[in-house]
């Protein structure tokens, strides 16, 4: 009883989230998106049973009772119905996109060695142009 009330509402949650955005989206995404509608489940149980009915602060095994398993199957069922219809109005309220860029490590080694040639050419004609300053001050006394 304890495994049903607790997993058995984020799957109801997952099958109306696919209802509502009529996708089809892999394992991966169903994974994480059960992971996710699981912990908002479980969070909003914790808060409303240990919370709000000061009788329970934790749970355990000899705390699932047919009365309380009952209790908090429905409202956890109230509560993963209602979150898909809540995740829907956030998506489409705020978009996320990242946008990742993959550089070659060739490419970069090469724009070192530019950057190092440069580097050593910059360095050869200030010696240079400072060693003909020098000379033609010498000339010139």
């Amino acid at each position: 009883m304890f495994f049903i009330c607790i997993f058995l509402p984020a799957i109801i949650s997952v099958i109306i989230d696919e209802k509502i955005n009529h996708s089809k989206k892999s394992i991966r995404d169903l994974v994480l998106m059960y992971g996710g509608y699981l912990f908002i489940i479980v969070l909003f149980m914790n808060t409303i049973f240990c919370f709000i009915e000061s009788d329970v602060w934790f749970y355990n095994n000899e705390i699932f009772t047919y009365q309380f398993c009952t209790k908090y199957m429905w409202t956890s069922f109230i509560i993963s119905i209602i979150l898909p219809y809540i995740s829907k109005c956030f998506r489409g309220a705020f978009s996320i996109n990242v946008e990742i860029k993959k550089v070659e490590k060739e490419k970069i080694k090469d724009e070192k060695k530019e950057v190092e040639v440069k580097g050593v050419s910059n360095e050869k004609n200030s010696t240079r142009e400072k060693s003909k300053k020098q000379k033609s001050t010498k000339k010139s006394r």
